[in-house]
């Protein structure tokens, strides 16, 4: 079988299907594997027979007349993927420092407040260095950069953060 995946072509080696279940208003759940590609009222009660059977040869006994919940049905398909290639950012010349958008006063815990440069993460390219105190802005996250530290951008766009 294969699927198509972000323009990656996916082989599939293996599909596992697993239930978790348990006693009614039990706490917590046993994981049993789930033989079938349907829920079907038989492929249930193979499935609830199975529970009964794993819960006995684990704690010694088992209950088949008292219900039983399924709460969780999962699938994990385990395959190969073609290489992937990650892209690459823009580089900037040797040594180039970042230009700040601006700055922000910022509290570093035994030091007070603290002007800091904040970076677009947009604008950052590759190999540029930023040594702490600095913000890191993106629409998703912030990061901050802590005195004594500093961050290289790689080429891929990540904030590899190291102590000076």
């Amino acid at each position: 079988m294969q699927r198509v995946f972000h323009g990656s072509t996916i082989a599939t080696n293996a599909i596992q299907r697993l239930a978790d279940l348990r006693y009614a208003k039990q706490g917590f759940e046993l994981t049993v594997p789930f033989g079938g590609e349907r829920v079907s009222e038989e492929t249930v009660q193979r499935l609830v027979a199975e529970f009964h059977a794993r819960h006995e040869q684990l704690y010694t006994f088992a209950d088949p007349r008292a219900p039983v919940e399924i709460v969780n049905l999962r699938v994990t398909a385990t395959g190969q993927v073609d290489k992937l290639e990650l892209p690459e950012i823009a580089a900037t010349r040797q040594g180039e420092r970042p230009a700040a958008a601006r700055t922000r006063q910022v509290a570093f815990s035994g030091l007070g407040w603290i002007e800091s440069p904040v970076h677009e993460r947009s604008a950052l390219l590759a190999g540029h260095t930023l040594p702490g105190p600095a913000i890191v802005d993106q629409l998703d996250t912030t990061v901050v950069i802590f005195p004594g530290q500093v961050a290289h951008v790689d080429r891929y766009g990540n904030l590899i953060v190291t102590l000076e």
